[in-house]
């Protein structure tokens, strides 16, 4: 990924709130297994960067997770294990498929 996009990388996501002060990704995608509040850090992270796209990362997500993330808008889920092809699709659709030479900035949690 790293010849297409600039992958930045945070333990968890706790100190995803400090990290966004200095540095916006397009794309934040986060594994949440085993990771406890990230919903209200999501919901903050909404708030102060309504653009920012999420992509969720789960052995499984249940129908509640889904329904609270789908009310903060450009939020894809997948479900693990999956194949790269799969998860390269779901970074494309929520980034586009711009042509552009830049690199996009993306942002991953727990991976």
């Amino acid at each position: 990924m790293s010849d297409r996009y600039q992958v930045v990388s945070c333990s968890n996501v706790s100190s995803l709130p400090t990290l966004l002060d200095h540095s916006v990704p397009q794309l934040l995608i986060a594994d949440i297994d085993g990771q406890t509040g990230y919903y209200d850090v999501l919901v903050h992270i909404r708030s102060t960067h309504s653009s920012l796209r999420l992509l969720l990362i789960a052995n499984e997500f249940s129908l509640e997770q889904q329904v609270e993330a789908l009310r903060l808008t450009n939020v894809r889920f997948i479900e693990k294990p999956f194949p790269l092809p799969q998860f390269l699709e779901k970074v494309e659709e929520l980034l586009g498929n711009s042509t552009s030479s830049i690199k996009r900035r993306i942002l991953r949690i727990g991976i």
